[in-house]
């Protein structure tokens, strides 16, 4: 049960972050119809739903995010300057979050409110797969694993709520009109794919935040 448990934690993050840098690389050389960045899409949505005061920032961390607390929504290098389909996508999704935000159904209610507890866990799990790897203590390590899997299981049950955020996002390009016909299949691609980051983040998050600590010591 236990190696089940390790293959599942291992392996559906993996499949599903290889779905997202596939679909995002696939099109992110193709330019949108309307020319547009990432930045200036920003500012228009934001704009057009009511948020016009947030500020748009471009940041180096690998990930676009919205960040409530702030009324800042940061966006990635990629995402902030290019004008392609998956610049778009990202950066509409992330406006879309906001919405979701401003006006929370229950079902985002739930979500926010184990989210804080599943990234304190996450991090206790990496710590103690961690400690168990170097200290070759490898009866301990199953409870990481089976940490990862409950928070596993979480952004499983969740992924309904991420699916309907990308049809409300696809439908407020639409009416925008920031989108033709052709582009609302290869967008609505970009944004079915993006569904599962939350699920791709269970190990990928962790080694970007790695990742970034070795870059930045590296560089003082």
């Amino acid at each position: 049960m236990n190696t089940i448990i390790i293959i599942l934690v291992l392996s559906i993050p993996i499949i599903a972050k290889i779905k997202i840098s596939f679909t995002c690389k696939k099109y992110a050389h193709q330019n949108n119809s309307k020319k547009l960045s990432g930045c200036e899409i920003a500012h228009l949505i934001l704009e057009e739903i009511g948020l016009k005061n947030t500020y748009v920032v471009e940041s180096k961390i690998s990930r676009s995010q919205y960040d409530n607390s702030r009324k800042v929504l940061r966006l990635s290098t990629d995402s902030y300057n290019q004008e392609s389909i998956t610049s778009l996508a990202i950066t509409a999704l992330e406006c879309t979050h906001a919405i979701e935000i401003q006006n929370p159904s229950s079902y985002v209610k739930f979500k926010n409110l184990f989210l804080p507890i599943t990234k304190v866990a996450s991090l206790i799990s990496y710590v103690i797969i961690l400690v168990a790897l170097i200290t070759s203590s490898y009866e301990i390590i199953d409870i990481g694993f089976a940490s990862l899997f409950l928070i596993l299981i979480f952004y499983v049950i969740t992924f309904p709520l991420e699916k309907k955020i990308s049809l409300n996002c696809l439908k407020l390009l639409n009416n925008m009109k920031l989108i033709n016909k052709k582009e609302e299949e290869l967008v609505g691609e970009v944004l079915q794919s993006l569904a599962l980051r939350n699920i791709s983040g269970v190990i990928f998050d962790f080694i970007d935040d790695i990742k970034k600590i070795i870059e930045n010591g590296f560089n003082r």
